[in-house]
């Protein structure tokens, strides 16, 4: 399963190759044509994604993920799916990747301000809110 971002640019792969274990042991199988999985827009989305991707990975028998995500919503991705997906017994790597904004340059616009405001204020709802609610339980 993948999920694809709006930008394919060469700057992107080359900062998830870099970021990605180098390590010739990890057991990583055979990827597979990507599969899209709806999810529903019920909030709070990112942990309602976290759940179906956890189920859909338990039924596939797969024990390790690598989630690319944005740099600045890194963490709170990092948090959401090691929260869901580490009591089912699947590692996550969680790789962050740069676009636009950086974060040598990121107070340099207004853009950039406003993105790490947002993302940060997330963060906080997903930490001391979200994730204190009851978990789901895996779909059968």
């Amino acid at each position: 399963m993948s999920i694809r971002t709006t930008s394919s640019s060469s700057e992107q792969r080359r900062s998830v190759t870099q970021a990605l274990p180098q390590e010739s042991s990890y057991p990583f199988r055979q990827v597979r044509a990507p599969e899209i999985m709806p999810i529903r827009a019920s909030e709070p989305i990112s942990l309602n994604a976290a759940y179906l991707i956890r189920d859909f990975l338990t039924r596939e028998h797969l024990r390790i993920v690598i989630v690319v995500t944005p740099g600045f919503r890194s963490k709170r991705s990092s948090l959401i799916y090691q929260a869901v997906l580490a009591r089912a017994g699947i590692t996550v790597y969680c790789v962050p990747v740069f676009v636009g904004a950086a974060l040598e340059d990121w107070t340099q616009s207004w853009h950039g301000i406003q993105e790490v405001s947002n993302q940060f204020l997330k963060l906080q709802f997903y930490r001391f809110y979200v994730l204190q609610l009851p978990s789901h339980s895996a779909t059968p």
